[in-house]
């Protein structure tokens, strides 16, 4: 996810990035075994939509930390996946 995030970002923050990370201001949540696993299946699930590997992690950061409201430009994309199968995100359309 911080690669995508550096990606979006100039070149002259991303420094700025890893600074927020390592002064706890933005937490890492690492990918197990079963992360991967749940990576795998939703992947699999959204495959008709050609999802990248950012847009299932954080769905399954969704899942996995109860959150449930995002920050994302991709609105079509997010518009369709589901916390579980079940719930839709709350999107924060950023412009």
């Amino acid at each position: 996810m911080l690669a995508q995030a550096c990606f979006f970002l100039p070149a002259r923050l991303r420094p700025a990035l890893a600074r927020l990370v390592q002064r706890g201001v933005i937490l890492v949540h690492p990918l197990d075994a079963a992360a991967h696993g749940r990576l795998a299946e939703l992947l699999d699930k959204y495959r008709d939509q050609d999802p990248d590997w950012a847009d299932m992690a954080l769905l399954w950061l969704a899942e996995a930390s109860g959150l449930r409201r995002i920050a994302t430009l991709d609105v079509t994309d997010f518009s369709v996946y589901r916390i579980h199968g079940r719930t839709r995100l709350q999107l924060e359309l950023l412009r």
